[in-house]
């Protein structure tokens, strides 16, 4: 039986990913009339504005086909024997889903309500998801030490900075981690983000070169809430990344002009190193509407 799996996003997933390792198929990113003819596909949609394309590819499947639609952005059914299948070889990875926390304006508690789950198994990859890897076990820890100990790994999710003490400073520090990301998603507390710098420090990590922050703009606030944290993260010696927010189920959000050049200052070394948001602009009028907006 010929099968196919096909992501709509242009992002990793890792579900489709062991889909496709599972069924032994190509994993695709398009489809159009000349796809080759399949006996099952698989179509996976991470976020809720690529349910328009899934629905076009199965249009384009109906007749021959049997087609299974899923992903976060088309429900938010899980599958565990997914889950559970040790994907080797691709760019991403994980070795436990769910997470304790119930941050309103995150996926993860919805889809995953009883908390975190410690994966048995799983494949090594240069990036990993977990949503909460500081959470989990000391011994579960443990095992992911022993696997990936002196392999290049990149914690890409955003590390849950209030649990960065010594003990998990050192865990990150013996994963060989060229980059890690924490997170920075509200309020004006800026100390767990100090006190998880100092024990980063402590263990070797260069927060200027090895850390990235994550800042949530759109939820709460306006675009001087995202400045104010990306700012006092720049002057803690990290790197800021703003990050717009999108509802996952609703339409996207087409934000003012003045959010996206805030993400572009931000977001690009070279802006964010050399200048202040108030320097950065298209024109002089916008430079003096920010600098008069961050009085």
């Amino acid at each position: 039986m010929a099968t196919a799996v096909f992501n709509a996003s242009k992002y990793p997933n890792v579900a489709a990913a062991k889909l496709a390792s599972m069924h032994g198929c190509p994993l695709h990113d398009s489809m159009d009339l000349f796809t080759p003819e399949y006996d099952t596909v698989f179509l996976s949609a991470i976020f809720s504005w690529e349910a328009d394309k899934v629905r076009d590819w199965a249009w384009l499947r109906r007749m021959e086909s049997l087609v299974i639609i899923g992903g976060p952005g088309w429900n938010e059914a899980t599958y565990e024997d997914i889950e559970d299948y040790p994907l080797e070889g691709f760019s991403h990875s994980y070795t436990s889903v769910g997470c304790p926390r119930d941050c309103p304006w995150c996926l993860v508690p919805r889809q995953y309500p009883d908390g975190i789950r410690e994966l048995e198994d799983w494949g090594y990859a240069p990036v990993m998801l977990d949503a909460n890897i500081l959470a989990t076990s000391d011994e579960h820890r443990a095992k992911v030490i022993k696997k990936l100990a002196g392999r290049r790994v990149e914690w890409n999710s955003g590390l849950d900075t209030r649990l960065i003490d010594s003990s998990n400073a050192r865990f990150i520090a013996e994963t060989s981690t060229p980059m890690m990301f924490l997170s920075w998603d509200s309020g004006e507390d800026s100390e767990p983000l100090e006190l998880a710098l100092e024990n980063l420090r402590a263990v070797g990590i260069n927060p200027r070169g090895q850390v990235k922050v994550y800042v949530l703009v759109g939820y709460e606030g306006g675009w001087e809430s995202g400045y104010q944290r990306a700012a006092k993260i720049k002057g803690l010696g990290a790197t800021p990344f703003i990050m717009l927010y999108q509802p996952l189920w609703s339409e996207r959000i087409e934000y003012p002009q003045v959010y996206k050049d805030l993400a572009r200052w931000c977001n690009r070394a070279q802006l964010l190193w050399s200048m202040d948001f108030g320097e950065y602009g298209r024109d002089k009028a916008e430079r003096e509407r920010i600098r008069e907006a961050l009085k």
